[in-house]
């Protein structure tokens, strides 16, 4: 199926620990098309409808989506929106085992957000719910309504005679379609959680009487469209909560006790008002009951904090939170909905230094991406013993295919800034001015706390030019069974020239080095830092083992193709990431070229040591520590070797050497 290309208006993720200076700025492109998206999305005012009736039946409102992230409209190839001057419609599944589980209740209302423009007011003044049961044909329940001139305003519309579920009657599809005007308005209100379940359904036709013909689910790329149903009823499901999220922490000091906070939905009928949440760290499990500061009714959500006793034990946990007991003690019957991380545990300043990684996602179509191009060059110029600038490219000819699933992962807007894969930074949020502080905060937040694990890289390129040869290693303080990954990024400099689109072209929309002081709207540019190669996301399966052990070198080795080089010299980043969360733990960089190893002698170095290989043997002199590996891992002595290559760690200093 073709993706649709919307335009969204996003709620944009920053640095916490800064400021931003206004709305930040990014765009979002899919399939050749690229838009603005210049508003930072605000939660409506209005509370949900109360979820009590006169009668003594219950009522529930039940949804497929999370907390509303955004809204959204189709956009064609150019980039501007495509839905103007005719009827928008919007929908989700209710899957056939929804039904059965609400079968014999009835729906009363249908529940959703108003459409809104980039000033959050909204110029529509009705809408239509329906219900269908086929979407090629005409819905068999239809209700007009006034809907709220707020943006993002919530509106419940009540249906002229409920609506039985009925089991075994298959899937039905609840939406609500609007007459869209000649401004651009987005009508698509999204959770920005993927889904491949069919959980937005988009389609449009001429007029509101008309069924669309083209509908495409854009569940998968933009997540479940925030639609509600109200089900009243004397058979509903109860004491059900959903974990829906968590901030629990990548560390803790041992025997220090942390706290994280985890957002839960009520997905039953009635009020919750105390819960009990487990959480599970390696084999040990604690619980805590917590009283809600107000409960939440049906399809509520609240988020609560979580404390949780210091670890004794250094070394890096799977961790699990689930919420097992709700109000007087009663079983959730939503247990199995949890959140899983991974926590390391050691002494505050044990560990090894780590540099920072920043994953630039950038395309030339996009006219806010100079401020991204802009913070790696600062990065590049001020911090290169501290930041890794990777420039990954989306749909232009800098594009590499392999980064498509970090995207996919990380991005929702055009730039943004990927650190350590941990946070995000908006870029355009921040002048060229300010970059730099900007930068000092981001590497604060990123090694607040070491490593635990460093990494060692050494690089040279084969004989014929047409691969890097790598070897990388990596060694752990502490044992543990969590997953890790190597993966590798060619980069390249000098890469171009390619049109770049400029938005800040004569500094009217802010202060961004050159690019501002240029009054072109596209600039003929050179890039660098550019990804041109990477093996893979999220790593290489295998490549470490799965059983850890600490202070243990644990080496891999590999060969990646030259043929996206287009120049004599690159770079090679290798990446150590958590399998677990996807986290960097550490990183490193090596300069290289075609025709010479990047890997120099200890002696180019420092001028006190000297490395030989001779026969049989490593001769080290002017170092107080050394320790010899093998390129398995094997820790070796200096004499008594076998013919081979061996790395040498002197002083801190790393080297290859061969013995004879």
């Amino acid at each position: 199926m073709k993706k649709t290309l919307i335009m969204l208006s996003a709620l944009a993720v920053g640095l916490g620990s800064m400021a931003a200076t206004g709305a930040e700025k990014t765009e979002i492109r899919v399939g050749g098309a690229s838009f603005d998206n210049c508003v930072r999305y605000q939660k409506p005012a209005e509370p949900r409808q109360a979820q009590t009736r006169a009668d003594e039946e219950m009522s529930y409102v039940f949804t497929y989506a999370q907390d509303i992230y955004s809204a959204a409209t189709v956009a064609n190839e150019a980039g501007t929106a495509a839905i103007k001057k005719v009827a928008g419609s919007v929908c989700f599944e209710l899957r056939e085992e929804t039904i059965k589980e609400l079968a014999g209740n009835k729906i009363t209302d249908i529940i959703f957000y108003s459409p809104t423009t980039q000033s959050q007011t909204n110029p529509i003044t009705n809408g239509i719910v329906w219900i269908s049961t086929d979407l090629s044909q005409t819905p068999t329940v239809r209700k007009g309504s006034k809907i709220s001139s707020t943006g993002f305003g919530l509106n419940t519309i009540t249906l002229d005679e409920p609506y039985e579920l009925t089991e075994g009657s298959g899937p039905l599809y609840i939406g609500f379609t609007v007459m869209l005007p000649s401004t651009v308005v987005y009508f698509i209100p999204i959770d920005g959680v993927a889904t491949d379940e069919n959980n937005c359904i988009v389609g449009y036709a001429n007029s509101v009487l008309e069924q669309p013909t083209n509908w495409q689910n854009l569940a998968p790329d933009y997540g479940s469209a925030c639609i509600s149903i109200k089900v009243v009823g004397d058979n509903l499901p109860t004491n059900k909560v959903q974990v829906v999220s968590s901030s629990i922490p990548d560390h803790a000091n041992t025997d220090e006790a942390f706290t994280y906070q985890l957002t839960i939905r009520n997905k039953g009928a009635n009020e919750i008002s105390k819960v009990t949440v487990a959480t599970t760290v390696g084999d040990r499990t604690d619980s805590s009951e917590i009283e809600l500061s107000k409960a939440i009714a049906s399809s509520e959500s609240t988020t609560i904090d979580v404390d949780v006793p210091g670890i004794v034990t250094p070394g890096l946990y799977l961790v699990e939170s689930c919420v097992t007991k709700l109000n007087d003690g009663v079983d959730n019957g939503n247990a199995d909905s949890k959140v899983r991380g991974s926590l390391s545990v050691y002494g505050a300043g044990e560990g090894y230094d780590q540099m920072v990684v920043l994953e630039d996602a950038t395309g030339t179509w996009c006219g806010w991406c100079p401020a991204g191009i802009e913070m790696l060059k600062v990065a590049r110029e001020k911090y290169a013993d501290k930041i890794i600038p990777i420039g990954v490219h989306y749909g232009d000819d800098m594009a590499i295919n392999s980064y498509a699933g970090f995207l996919s992962a990380y991005v929702s807007g055009y730039p943004t800034v990927v650190v350590n894969r941990s946070f995000t930074v908006g870029p355009t949020s921040y002048s060229s001015t300010q970059m730099n502080s900007v930068l000092k905060s981001i590497i604060n937040k990123a090694t607040a706390v070491k490593s635990y694990a460093d990494l060692d890289l050494y690089v040279k390129s084969s004989e014929d030019q047409t691969q890097a040869e790598v070897v990388v290693s990596s060694e752990f303080i502490f044992d543990t069974q969590v997953p890790h990954y190597y993966s590798f990024v060619i980069i390249e400099d000098g890469v171009g020239p390619y049109d770049q689109t400029n938005y800040y072209a004569g500094g009217s929309n802010g202060t961004m080095g050159d690019w501002s002081k240029s009054s072109e709207s596209s600039i003929s540019t050179i890039y660098d830092d550019v990804a041109v190669y990477y093996d893979r996301y999220p790593g290489i399966e295998g490549s470490i083992p799965s059983n850890l052990k600490k202070e243990t070198k644990y080496w891999y080795d590999t060969k990646l193709p030259l043929s996206a080089v287009t120049g004599e010299n690159y770079r090679v980043v290798a990446l150590l990431t958590n399998a677990m969360n996807g986290v960097i733990v550490n990183a490193a960089i090596a300069d290289c070229n075609k025709s010479n190893s990047a890997v120099k002698d200890i002696t180019d170095t420092n001028a006190q040591i000297s490395v030989k290989g001779g026969k049989g043997e490593i001769i080290v002199s002017g170092a107080q520590k050394v320790n010899v590996y093998t390129l398995d891992g094997r820790k070796a002595s200096t004499t008594g070797l076998t013919p081979g290559l061996y790395i040498v760690k002197a002083d801190g200093k790393s080297a290859k050497v061969m013995v004879k």
